[in-house]
């Protein structure tokens, strides 16, 4: 094999490798609600039902895990701050009864989140416990 045509093939094949590695690094990560939606399902969750949704939000004061306790409160959710046990961040419990619709918990996300970064805090996800068709 004459050495240009080796250099080539050698060439060919890092240029494949990176597009490899850059086609994985750019794949959209999986949607966080989604999953969670999905693994109920599998669980054997009726998600035409009403569950009861617990979302956390985590934050490094109390006075944030407070105040978000109190305007999730104001909207509608039962909500509580209480000291993580590692890490000495506040953790805010929220919950709230609804039918875990994908649009539904994309917009609680959405608002959550804000409420957090507002707050100096984060939103940390949500779950729920599986309802089978009939309880």
């Amino acid at each position: 094999m004459p050495v240009w045509m080796a250099i080539a093939l050698i060439a060919a094949m890092l240029v494949a490798g990176a597009i490899g590695f850059v086609r994985e690094r750019i794949k959209p990560a999986a949607d966080p609600d989604a999953v969670v939606l999905a693994e109920l399902q599998k669980a054997g969750s009726d998600l035409r039902q009403a569950h009861v949704v617990d979302f956390f939000l985590l934050f490094r004061t109390f006075e944030g895990a407070t105040t978000a306790a109190g305007d999730l409160a104001k909207a509608g959710f039962t909500a509580e701050a209480h000291a993580e046990a590692v890490g000495g961040r506040w953790t805010c419990a929220a919950t709230k009864t609804l039918v875990p619709e994908l649009e539904a918990i994309r917009l609680i996300r959405a608002q959550l989140s804000s409420l957090a970064a507002r707050l100096g805090g984060t939103y940390d996800g949500w779950g729920a416990a599986v309802r089978r068709v009939g309880r």
